[in-house]
Order: structure tokens, then C-alpha cells, then sequence
């Protein structure tokens, strides 16, 4: 079995509560309020802004291996189209939506990824950036859209080809990098891939919750 296989065979059980939860079961039904999208979507703009920044930084400490430093490109990239698009969804109704800070969820998740990839080794890094974006994908592209679903133009980015290929060519190279590290170090790799992947849920679970505990 490979390192990552065995990794996600550790993460079933959160993944499967992330697939289905509320939030992503709405987005992949259309049945999700559309205030709960549009916060989803600032949460997601906030958290993808500083996710950018603490890529460039490492895409320059990986100047040297040219295969990490490319895929890291790459994630930079499909979190730039993440930023910019608006889904559909009306720009004045996307600003003027009533929460433009971070909830405490968004913050925990930023903070984490950010503080891993700037101090973490380039293998940790990489475990470290992967939950986001094979989440995103696996609920994309898991599930079928109907065609009036409102937030199609979502789930048709997340479910596209550049998607899959990242997430193929990030799996490759995990195996690869992993055969190289000391116990310590894949040690370290499995606790951030885990702790990322249980901040997804939270992530999920604060926006989703949000309006409700606000109010109370």
C-alpha cells in the first residue's frame, strides 16, 4: 500500500462526514440557501488570499526541485481562479453580504496551512495543501448536477480536468517523496494531513452554522 493510501484509509471516516455534509450536500444538490453560498464563497476568498501568499513562499524555497516547485505553481494557480470567480453569483450581492472577517473556523484552518507551509519541510507542505483542493474535487465530481443546480458553475471548476491532474500528478509525487523521509518526518506528514483534513470539516461546519450561532 502507498504512504498516501494509507493515509487516506486513516481518513475515511472525516472525509466521508466532510462529503456529506450539509453544506457540500447543498452545493451538490442546489438545495443550500444561497446566504450560506455567498458566505461560503468570502470565507473561501479570505482563507484562499492568505493560502496564495504562503505558497509563494514556498514555491521559492522549492526552486531547486523543479517538480515540486511546478505543482506548486499549479496550486497557485487553481487558488487564483478560486478568488476571481464569482460563480454566477452577482457581484454587488457577493459584497455587500453581511460578513467580510474571517469566522473563527476560516481563521484556525488559515492559520494552520499557513504556519505548516512556511515552517514545515517541503514534504510536510505538500500534505499540508492537499486536503483543500481533493475535497473540492471529490465533491464535484462525485455526484451528478442537475442542470438548473445554481451553483453549477462551482462544482464544473472543482470537477475539471486541471482538478483531477493536480490531484493525480500531488499523489504521485507524496509516493515519490515519501520513500526519501525518515520515520520522524512521514510521522509529521500523516499528522498534517489528518489535522488539515479535520479543519475542513470545521471549515464546513462554521460556515454552516454561522447564521445560527450568530443569532443565538
Amino acid at each position: 500500500m502507498s504512504f498516501l493510501s494509507h493515509l487516506w484509509c486513516k481518513i475515511t471516516p472525516v472525509y466521508k462526514c466532510i462529503i456529506e455534509h450539509p453544506l457540500n450536500a447543498g452545493i451538490t444538490s442546489g438545495e443550500l440557501e444561497k446566504y450560506k453560498f455567498l458566505l461560503y464563497l468570502e470565507q473561501n476568498e479570505i482563507f484562499a488570499s492568505e493560502f496564495l501568499q504562503a505558497i509563494s513562499i514556498i514555491i521559492s524555497k522549492a526552486n531547486e526541485v523543479t517538480e515540486v516547485a511546478h505543482l506548486l505553481n499549479t496550486a497557485r494557480n487553481l487558488l487564483q481562479n478560486e478568488v476571481v470567480k464569482k460563480y454566477d453569483i452577482q457581484s454587488d450581492a457577493l459584497h455587500s453580504s453581511f460578513h467580510k472577517e474571517g469566522i473563527q473556523e476560516c481563521i484556525d484552518y488559515t492559520n494552520f496551512l499557513v504556519a505548516s507551509i512556511v515552517m514545515e519541510d517541503i514534504p510536510v507542505a505538500l500534505l499540508t495543501i492537499m486536503p483543500h483542493f481533493m475535497v473540492d474535487y471529490h465533491i464535484a465530481s462525485s455526484f451528478p448536477t442537475r442542470p438548473d443546480n445554481p451553483y453549477a458553475k462551482w462544482i464544473e471548476m472543482h470537477a475539471s480536468e486541471s482538478f483531477r491532474a493536480f490531484i493525480e500528478k500531488s499523489k504521485n509525487l507524496v509516493d515519490c517523496l515519501a520513500k526519501e523521509q525518515s520515520p520522524l518526518l512521514l510521522q509529521r506528514m500523516e499528522e498534517v494531513f489528518l489535522h488539515g483534513m479535520l479543519l475542513k470539516w470545521h471549515f464546513c461546519e462554521g460556515i454552516y452554522k454561522f447564521q445560527q450561532r450568530s443569532a443565538a
